[in-house]
């Protein structure tokens, strides 16, 4: 299924024979949005299933491109209209807004984003939480970005669950600055986009995966995308 900012090229509702195939469907986005996702996790704007052995519902999902510089802190109370979330895999989680901390008492302020993969002992998914997708600044071309948020990432053991930052210029996900390393307190996390990444790129759009057995959480908060070393103005009022 699709919603008012794009539509389905196909069948979009298919009855299918039992381990048969179904046909090709394409996410078509409206005029001033773009193609995030599937709901499932699947990128690619073109799908087909394949040896079908159980029902599927799965949503293209659609956004506005925004511009830089950007902040986000969640404080609406429900997921920002321009994010989106995927995922798939057993027993996936998705990520979701919480004020509520873990219960080892891990919470981040106000409203934040969280993904738990501690409740279910048989849980092995990725779930992954993608940001706006924007327009390349002409200053990013000549000093590159920087991705800032809060984070808390608790994991069991290493390799039990991974988070990764990770971009898309327009040919395909990469990861910035390696896996993030596990921690059990609150920090803020900085990555740096190098400039040469985005001379004459159309776009740049940022995601956080977490790929995940049971384990712990991953907490995101107080998202900002800005030009590394924009200059800074200032602002002076006066009464007279």
């Amino acid at each position: 299924s699709a919603g008012a900012n794009g539509s389905i090229e196909g069948e979009a509702q298919q009855e299918v024979a039992f381990e048969g195939d179904g046909s090709k469907v394409v996410a078509k986005p409206a005029d001033g949005f773009y193609f995030v996702a599937w709901s499932d996790g699947i990128t690619e704007r073109e799908r087909t299933e394949t040896k079908v052995t159980a029902s599927k519902d799965v949503t293209a999902l659609f956004r506005r491109m925004l511009t830089i510089p950007y902040v986000c802190d969640f404080e609406g109370a429900k997921l920002p209209e321009e994010w989106a979330t995927a995922m798939n895999g057993r027993y996936a989680q998705p990520w979701l807004i919480s004020r509520s901390p873990r219960t080892l008492g891990d919470h981040l302020d106000g409203y934040f984003m969280v993904v738990d993969s501690d409740r279910e002992t048989k849980a092995d998914f990725e779930s992954t939480l993608y940001t706006p997708r924007f327009t390349v600044p002409e200053a990013a071309a000549k000093r590159g970005l920087t991705v800032a948020f809060d984070l808390v990432f608790r994991d069991h053991t290493e390799e039990r669950a991974n988070l990764f930052l990770e971009y898309d210029c327009g040919d395909g996900w990469k990861v910035l600055g390696g896996k993030i390393t596990s921690m059990t307190y609150r920090w803020n996390l900085n990555r740096l986009l190098d400039k040469s990444e985005l001379v004459g790129k159309p776009y740049v759009q940022f995601r956080i995966r977490y790929a995940s057995k049971w384990s712990y959480w991953a907490l995101v908060d107080n998202v900002s995308i800005f030009v590394t070393g924009e200059p800074k103005v200032t602002l002076t009022y006066k009464a007279d």
